[in-house]
């Protein structure tokens, strides 16, 4: 059911983050509105913590949430969209972190990588994502330092969201805007981590969308033969583009197609931006020049895992 991913498993952790976030409305008691450092794992394991819409009731002890899963469950992400997707520009950031062992931080060279693969992914990202709605994705080529101090080389998703806020408000973004934060080799997102997680999207305090990807390793090709970070990263920012508030509000597009629900399908793309041909095996038996996340036919969106031909087709 999962895509083996560097020879480890690893899924997107959206799906976690967003039971994360409402249940922290939802059930304040067992879910506190400041996320503890550590993360929630203390409270329910991450895995169960993405299942909560399919049930087991019986592996909880948290009694609020045991209560909202015993009147229905948590709210399913919608079938058909009811709002509109992402326009806007998409911000790299070059993330510092000053912590002890640091500082740390993705390479200059590395960052130009993913900027570039970022210009040419989101062309076929955004023609893909027409059959949900209108959509505008530009990616700024100018590179946005962050930099923070942290007591212990660890951080949660509420400190990625305030960051987000920050960054945008010190580089006078405008709300149509998504930040894409990097995070570099050593240090750890605790609702992410590296070994497991592909990365997630979110919207932080203020409203702005955001993605999160880790970059756990070096010397990066556009192509990434070695499959360190163009799946993650090209299936947050296709589902951030359909769904930008992170929420029910609109359909999560990726997931039918892998790796949540079954072994990751990828478009392939030659030198010129031409379609070539969608597979799940990795790598291919032909060369190419990047690849994305494939994106499921609407038709589909509900299904996990969707039928192969509304997985593997050509950008509209």
């Amino acid at each position: 059911m999962l895509e083996r991913h560097n020879h480890m498993v690893k899924v997107c952790q959206t799906r976690a983050i967003k039971n994360a976030k409402y249940l922290q409305r939802a059930a304040p008691n067992d879910f506190p509105t400041t996320e503890p450092l550590e993360g929630f794992a203390g409270l329910i394991s991450n895995d169960l913590l993405m299942r909560l819409q399919v049930g087991d009731q019986e592996k909880i002890d948290l009694p609020e949430v045991k209560e909202i899963i015993r009147g229905g469950g948590l709210p399913l992400a919608r079938e058909k969209l009811a709002g509109p997707l992402f326009s806007g520009t998409v911000f790299p950031i070059h993330a510092s972190f000053n912590a002890p062992g640091g500082p740390f931080a993705i390479s200059e060279g590395d960052l130009r990588t993913i900027t570039e693969y970022l210009s040419l992914s989101s062309r076929p990202i955004s023609r893909y994502a027409t059959q949900y709605g209108v959509n505008v994705t530009a990616i700024s080529h100018r590179a946005v330092h962050f930099e923070t101090m942290l007591s212990e080389p660890k951080f949660n998703d509420q400190m990625v969201s305030e960051w987000v806020d920050q960054i945008v408000a010190e580089n006078a973004f405008s709300k149509n805007s998504c930040v894409a934060f990097l995070s570099p080799e050593g240090v750890l997102n605790v609702d992410a981590e590296p070994e497991g997680s592909l990365g997630y999207h979110s919207v932080s305090p203020t409203g702005v969308p955001y993605v999160f990807v880790n970059i756990a390793c070096r010397d990066l090709t556009v192509n990434d033969v070695a499959d360190y970070f163009a799946l993650g990263l090209s299936h947050v920012i296709a589902e951030m583009v359909v769904d930008p508030r992170a929420d029910i509000t609109n359909p999560e597009c990726c997931e039918p197609c892998g790796p949540n629900c079954t072994s990751a399908m990828r478009d392939f793309f030659g030198v010129d931006g031409e379609y070539m041909e969608t597979s799940a095996e990795f790598p291919p038996p032909f060369t190419y020049n990047f690849f994305i996340s494939a994106i499921v036919r609407p038709r589909s969106i509900a299904a996990c895992p969707a039928p192969v031909q509304d997985c593997s087709y050509r950008p509209p």
